[in-house]
């Protein structure tokens, strides 16, 4: 869940900083700048760093082979139940 509402939240700032950014009058703009790139941009930044670890965290978990290596990030497998389970 927090993966979800990390990237949730972390896309909403950088939208918010591209509307405020876009739709800001001429004396406006300097504020909105300001506010994007100190504020909206490096929480978005921040949020989308806590969804990579968190799910870096729970590959190690799941995937660890007890030397502590980890497999490939783009090539791992999608858990799912077995077939003898979902027929039950």
């Amino acid at each position: 869940m927090l993966v979800f509402f990390a990237d949730i939240a972390a896309t909403l700032f950088l939208v918010d900083a591209w509307f405020d950014c876009t739709t800001a009058r001429s004396g406006d703009l300097r504020q909105s700048l300001f506010l994007a790139l100190i504020v909206e941009i490096p929480a978005a930044l921040i949020l989308y760093r806590v969804a990579w670890v968190t799910v870096r965290r729970s590959v190690a978990e799941w995937h660890n082979d007890g030397a502590g290596r980890l497999p490939n990030f783009w090539r791992l497998e999608i858990p799912y139940p077995d077939a003898d389970e979902e027929s039950r």
